[in-house]
């Protein structure tokens, strides 16, 4: 059993071994065989590939007969031509180089497509997802685009086409090309003879148009900062919008009806906003915006060299830099413009509204506003200028201190607000109605009247209100030569001033004035002397006037008479300021004859006349009073008092009559000196120097006022006896400074004038010496002053001639004194009385060819109470009070004199 079981285990194994090798030998003959036919395959799959990758002709031909038209995901073909029925299809993946698509040819871009070339009827479209890069579009050939091309170059015929979620970026279209866009363009290039579409849907980002190029953006397109450069164009249609845009020197962006352009720089270039077109936020710069009928422009930036056209359109909060304008001409509108400094703004033709011209320190804004044009509710800043010419309207404008506003022959002003510090000019022929001038501005009027070509209306000033000052002036440009004339309607005058300029060659003015009310002032101008005068014409008048009168006579005639007010006044009522005012000599006063105002001669003194003729009378006691000053001095060295250094300090009061003019005097001197003693044996010798300052602040006649200044200086010498006797002289050169003022309200003139000449004097006398101490000093003595001959003028031109002048004044006169002691201080009480005549007491002054009379008094006394001690063995003190009477109404009620002296 068990060899049995053996033997057929081992048949078994043998069996198995055998069927082993035939599995084997069958499976090397399968392989054999399927080698035999796999590789032949794959042998031939090579060469396909290699016959197929470059330079195939679609569609198929011999030379690459079994070549697929399409590329597959990781395949690469390039140098493929698609002819007519062509057609390759490149999957995403796949990638071509340097296709070439002819006529009735086509290819489909899924994958990636590199420098392609699409001639006369070829078509390559760029799908989804796809992207071709340097693409060539020839004449007849077109590029649609639904992916992303890159830098494609389209040529004369050449189209491009971005559809809706395609991009192109970096397209070069050249003459004749075009690129139609309702997807995104970036970057594109459109030279000279090219064309963008940018249509609905689409937008074109940084395009640059060249010279010759131009770029359409229509409904619903959009564009963003393009470039466009000299010669090229940009037109945006309605529903169209661009935006950010820059058009250089030479570029021209065009917005039509429905179409908006928003921040816009022009750099040299034009925008044109047409009929329903809009423009916001433009900067011009050295370039210029037009704005036709219909169509409107906001927030736009005008820099210098940049001009603003509102052309028959509408623009609003416009900004004018220096050096930039704006205009609104043809039916145009400009809305809240600001214009600042050194730009302008110009109407003609058109209506500016709320216009702010700036000011500044060097020049403000400018607003012209010429024929046809209207400007309504301006601002005029510091600096700043509003001109109206003829045929222009100005209303409502507001004129700011420093500010003007100038309204030209034919030009119109209504309701202007002239402030604090602002002006407004009115030329002969302009009008300016319902004007408001508030207190510290001013209007001024430039007359009409004759000229070389003719006579010229005068300005007119109609319904005015004026607070601060109306102005009748001249000015060169329009050389009138006589009759000067303006005219008022319904003035009224809220505390203001009407004046009118000093005369030149268009003569004295006449201001008619039809209706006035309120108060205030007129200053006008007259020569009563030649009979000519600035003329007030004033009918239906109402109020309280203050009449002004600047009168340049130099000589007046006796009983002179002319009218300064007529017309029909009604009720309107003229006075003079202080009641009357000088010419020349005369004081002149206001009369009213049936409501007619005439200039009459009071036959009194004028106010100038009254101080020039006070100022020589004043001056020659001075010179007297310095004098006296000496002559206490040898009464000091009388009374004990040694040589050394001295000094007299005084003050009074004086008033003088002279030919009906009273004058007051406050006076302050000081004379000071040096002197030596000679001792011999009959008497003592004294000789020194001397000098003295003083002032006197005089009134004189209603409003004339001077200050008198004289000084002097001299030599002075003495012999005082022991037998009592004693005789001194002196002899000084005089000086002194004048000034003087003639106050009045409307009125002031003024003059000074220094004068001089010289003095000498020679006293004696007796002192005698009583019991008790007590001293009796009788002397006389006389003076002579000379003031030489002087001339001058009063700033009014009033001529003032004063004559040589030589007065002698007599003194005689005693003093009684005392000497007393109390403790170690010696005292010496005096009483003194003094008469004093003067000969030739008249100096003639000539005002104006008048001569008048200036007066000292004649005679007049002085009594003076005073006192004198030694306060040691080298310093002395003396006080005297003084009160003085006498004719041509001279007092001096009181004068202080103190003294002090030390002996050296």
């Amino acid at each position: 059993m068990k060899t049995t079981q053996s033997r057929a285990v081992g048949k078994r194994n043998a069996s198995a071994r055998s069927s082993s090798g035939i599995d084997t030998s069958l499976r090397l003959n399968a392989l054999s065989a399927l080698l035999a036919v796999v590789l032949p395959a794959l042998a031939s799959q090579a060469a396909y590939a290699q016959s197929c990758a470059s330079g195939q002709i679609l569609p198929g031909s011999p030379a690459n007969s079994g070549c697929a038209a399409n590329v597959t995901s990781g395949t690469t073909l390039s140098a493929t031509t698609i002819n007519s029925g062509g057609k390759q299809t490149v999957t995403a993946g796949g990638a071509t180089t340097a296709t070439i698509v002819n006529s009735g040819g086509s290819q489909t871009v899924f994958g990636t497509d590199t420098s392609a070339t699409i001639n006369n009827g070829g078509k390559q479209f760029v799908s989804s997802g796809g992207a071709t890069i340097s693409a060539t579009i020839n004449s007849g050939g077109t590029q649609t685009v639904f992916g992303t091309d890159t830098s494609a170059t389209v040529n004369n015929g050449g189209k491009q086409l971005v559809s809706a979620g395609g991009v192109a970026i970096s397209a070069t279209v050249n003459s004749g090309g075009s690129q139609s866009v309702n997807g995104i363009v970036s970057a594109a290039t459109i030279n000279n003879g090219g064309k963008q579409a940018v249509l609905s849907g689409g937008s074109a980002i940084g395009t640059i148009i060249g010279s010759g190029g131009s770029q359409a953006i229509s409904a619903g397109g959009a564009d963003f900062n393009a470039i466009i450069n000299g010669g090229g164009k940009q037109a945006v249609s309605s529903g169209g919008v661009a935006t950010g845009a820059m058009v250089m020197s030479g570029g021209s962006q065009s917005v039509s009806a429905g179409a908006v352009a928003n921040g816009t720089v022009v750099n040299g270039g034009v925008q044109a906003v047409a009929s329903g077109g809009m423009a916001t936020s433009t900067v011009v710069n050295a370039g210029s915006q037009a704005v036709s009928a219909g169509g409107s422009a906001s927030g736009t930036i005008v820099n210098s060299g940049g001009v603003q056209v509102a052309a028959g359109g509408v623009v609003s909060d416009t900004v004018v830099n220096s050096g930039g304008s704006a205009s609104v001409a043809s039916g145009g509108t400009a809305l809240n413009t600001t214009v600042n400094a050194f730009a302008r703004q110009t109407v003609t033709s058109g209506l500016a509204v709320n216009t702010v011209l700036v000011g500044a320190v060097s020049s403000g804004g400018t607003q012209y506003v010429s024929a046809g044009g209207s400007a309504l509710n301006t601002s005029v800043g510091l600096k700043a200028r509003q001109t109206v010419y003829a045929g222009g309207v100005a209303s409502g404008t507001q004129v700011l201190s420093g500010g003007s506003q100038t309204v030209s022959s034919g030009g119109q002003s209504f309701a202007a607000n002239i402030a604090n510090g602002g002006s407004q000019f009115v030329i002969g022929g302009g009008t300016a109605t319902g004007t408001t001038v508030a207190a510290g501005a001013s209007t001024t009027l430039y007359v009409g009247g004759d000229t070389a070509s003719g006579p010229l209306a005068g300005p007119v000033f109609a319904s005015g209100n004026v607070q601060g000052t109306l102005v009748l002036a001249t000015t060169s440009a329009l050389a009138v030569t006589g009759n000067a004339n303006a005219s008022a309607n319904a003035l009224v005058l809220n505390g203001g001033n009407v004046v009118f300029n000093a005369p030149d060659s268009a003569g004295y003015k006449t201001f008619v004035i039809d209706g006035l009310s309120g108060s205030g002032a007129f200053t006008l101008n007259t020569q009563i002397g030649s009979g000519q005068t600035d003329k007030l014409v004033v009918n239906n008048g109402t109020g309280n006037y203050t009449l002004n009168i600047q009168d340049s006579s130099t000589t007046t005639p006796k009983g002179a008479r002319v009218l300064v007010v007529g017309g029909t006044n009604d009720s309107a009522t003229f006075t003079l300021p202080n009641g009357t005012f000088d010419v020349g000599a005369e004081k002149f006063g206001l009369q009213s004859v049936d409501g007619q105002y005439y200039i009459y001669d009071t036959g009194l003194l004028g106010d100038a006349a009254s101080v020039a003729q006070a100022v020589p009378g004043v001056a020659t006691m001075l010179w007297y009073r310095q004098m006296e000053q000496t002559s206490s001095r040898f009464a000091e060295l009388r009374d004990g008092a040694d040589q050394g250094l001295w000094v007299r300090a005084y003050g009074q009061r004086m008033t003088l009559e002279s030919v009906g003019v009273e004058s007051t005097s406050n006076v302050f001197g000081a004379q000071f000196g040096r002197d030596l003693r000679f001792a011999r044996p009959y008497g003592n010798w004294y000789l020194g120097l001397t000098g003295g300052v003083a002032e006197a602040r005089t009134t004189a006649g209603n409003s004339g006022t001077a200050n008198v200044y004289p000084f002097n200086v001299g030599l002075y010498g003495g012999l005082v006896g022991k037998d009592g006797w004693f005789t001194d002289a002196s002899a000084g050169y005089l000086g002194q400074s004048n000034s003087l003022y003639v106050t009045g309200v409307g009125n002031t003139n003024n003059a000074s004038y220094n004068g001089n000449g010289f003095s000498v004097t020679l006293e004696g006398g007796r002192r005698m010496n009583f019991a008790g101490g007590w001293t009796i000093e009788p002397h006389a003595g006389i003076d002579y002053l000379r003031a030489n001959s002087n001339s001058y003028l009063f700033d009014s031109g009033t001529p003032v001639d004063l004559a040589a002048h030589g007065a002698t004044i007599a003194t005689v006169g005693a003093t009684l004194s005392k000497a007393v002691t109390f403790g170690h201080t010696n005292l010496q009480p005096y009483f003194s009385l003094n008469g004093m005549h003067a000969f030739n007491n008249e100096q003639t002054v000539t005002v104006a060819g008048m001569p008048i009379n200036s007066q000292t008094p004649s005679n007049w006394g002085v009594a003076t109470l005073g006192v004198s001690g030694s306060l040691n063995q080298s310093a002395r003190l003396a006080l005297n009070v003084s009160y003085a009477k006498g004719q041509q109404h001279y007092q001096s009620p009181v004068a202080v004199t103190l003294g002090f002296s030390y002996r050296k």
